[in-house]
């Protein structure tokens, strides 16, 4: 994992996946997080900046949104259940 330490971004598209950034200030940029490693961001500051899901992790969000809208009941008290639990601060779901 690589280790940014109060870098400055400004502009450009920023892939967060297998990276440390501590107190880095990330300015007008994409922000991309594909679930394909750890992350860490600890103190850092987005300013106007969008975030994309690519790979992996938007598979999932796919995934959630078909069981969600495609499931009735089920899908919305189980997708509901999940987002419950990761709300908890010693989650099972992120262990």
């Amino acid at each position: 994992m690589a280790t940014n330490i109060r870098n400055n971004y400004k502009g450009g598209v920023i892939s967060i996946d297998n990276n440390e950034f501590i107190e880095c200030i990330f300015e007008d940029c994409l922000i991309e997080y594909g679930g394909l490693g750890p992350i860490t961001l600890q103190g850092c500051q987005f300013v106007n900046c969008n975030w994309r899901l690519v790979g992996p992790a938007q598979n999932t969000m796919l995934f959630l949104s078909s069981m969600y809208n495609g499931f009735g009941d089920f899908g919305k008290q189980m997708v509901d259940g999940l987002f419950a639990e990761i709300r908890k601060k010693d989650s099972k779901v992120l262990q």
